[in-house]
Formats: structure tokens, sequence, C-alpha cells
């Protein structure tokens, strides 16, 4: 009878620790959907595009470029260069553009032109600091560079007003354009002491090329940038006002003149 009360509680004993066992394992889990297929067209496209590529995160100092995530050097936050098989390339993002950061060039309102050209430098740090989504488009970016479109980028730059639309034909995507008059309205940025009905963004010498020279203006209400011609002689240095009330002002400094240890007076 002890023998038999002994293999009753034995085997009770064994059924708990079998209980607890199956109460305290991790549940199995339960298999993911598997990832549909890439469509074949996009691999004729893009032949060497890895699934890697695709699915990750791209890393610090990367952007997803074409569905690649690609090593890029940022410029003044509208373009970049890259390495493609051990040639150097360049890009100049679409639609929109950034401040120039080879100096203190620019000037409105109450704002220094060394101000403005830290904040033009910010905008290369800010596009820096994102993993944006691009894609290489038809045509050129000039200069010999590709065009680039980073719609996520453009659209958060005009928001934090570092960039401003920049459009030679065609229209302005209706969001954006509320998101740089937001920008404005809420003195953001560049946009912190006002901002110029027309901005100048470029500056020509009549003795630069053998082409008329022009100036390109940006019209900030539907950010159209548009070359206005003229027949003036500019000097290294100058400042030449632009249309509308209030203006802004750029220095002309000629290419020659914008890097390096001879680099103008008015840039150091």
């Amino acid at each position: 009878m002890n023998t038999m009360r002994f293999t009753t509680t034995a085997n009770s004993f064994l059924f708990i620790l079998v209980c607890l066992a199956i109460a305290c394992a991790k549940p199995t889990p339960i298999p993911t959907k598997a990832a549909a297929p890439q469509d074949p067209a996009l691999h004729e496209v893009l032949p060497n595009i890895s699934h890697t590529d695709t699915d990750r995160n791209c890393e610090s100092g990367e952007l997803r470029l074409d569905e690649r995530c690609t090593k890029i050097r940022w410029g003044d936050g509208d373009t970049f260069s890259f390495n493609d098989n051990g040639e150097k390339k360049k890009a100049r993002l679409a639609k929109y553009n950034t401040l120039e950061s080879y100096g203190p060039v620019h000037r409105w309102g109450t704002w220094t032109g060394w101000e403005l050209y830290h904040l033009a430098k910010q905008a290369g740090t800010f596009a820096a600091a994102g993993d944006w989504q691009c894609t290489t488009m038809p045509g050129s970016g000039g200069y010999g560079r590709l065009l680039v479109d980073c719609p996520d980028l453009r659209l958060a730059l005009l928001k934090a007003g570092l960039a401003h639309i920049f459009l030679i034909d065609g229209e302005a995507d209706p969001t954006e354009l509320q998101a740089q008059a937001t920008a404005i309205e809420k003195s953001v940025g560049m946009w912190e002491k006002g901002a110029p009905k027309k901005l100048i963004t470029s500056l020509h010498s009549e003795d630069e090329d053998d082409r008329s020279a022009y100036n390109r203006i940006c019209d900030l209400s539907n950010g159209r940038c548009l070359p206005v011609d003229h027949t003036e002689f500019y000097s290294s240095c100058q400042e030449i006002q632009g249309p509308g009330t209030p203006s802004s002002y750029m220095l002309y400094v000629p290419y020659t003149d914008r890097y390096g240890p001879n680099r103008a007076d008015c840039l150091r």
C-alpha cells in the first residue's frame, strides 16, 4: 500500500512538472507572409539591385537612389555626388533650390550674408541626416549633372524653410506650394526675418560667355524661376538688387573666383 501511495504521488508530481513546462514554454511563432516577388521588369532596368538593398533601411551617409542604397556626399542640400563603379557622378535635385553655400552672397530684410550662408550649410546637414528615396529622372541637371527627384526630401526642406520651390516650367505641386507658404507665414528657417517677393538665385555678367547675360529670378508665389536677360557688366563682389519690394540682393562672384586660395575677398 505504501508502494502504491508512493507511485501515485510520484506520478502526480511528474504530471505537475509537465504542466508547468507546457505553461512556461514560449509560444511557437506564427510564420509571416512571404514577401511578394519583385517585378521582373524592375531587374531589367536595375539588374544589379539585391533584395537586401531594396528591403533594408539605408545607413548613415546613404540614400535610396533608384531602389539601391547609395553612398553619397551632399553639397548644399540640392546637390550630391557619388561613385558609380569608379566614376564620380554629380546630381542636381529637381524642383527645389537651396541657397548658395560657396559664400555669404545672399541678403534680404535684416539678414546678413553670413547668417544666410550658415543657413545654406544647414540645408546640407539636414539632407545628410535623413533616409530619402530618390529616382534618376530623364534629362540633365545642368553642368553635366544627373537630374534626380527626391520628393520626401524636397517637402521636408520646404517645411523647414531651408529651400524654396524651383521650377523652370510647369506648375508647382499644391502640397509643396502650401508647405512653402506656411513656412514663410510662420517665419521658419530662411524666412525668419521675412521673405522677398522675388528671389535672385543666380547672376551672370555680359562678358561671361557668348550668349546673352541673364539673371534667374524666382517668384515665391508660384515657384517659377525664369531667366531675365540683361546687357550689364558686373564686377566681382558687386551686389545686385532683385526686382520687387521687399527686394533680395545677391553678390556677383564669377565661378573662377568662388573657390580655392584665390577666391574673392567678399567670400572670406
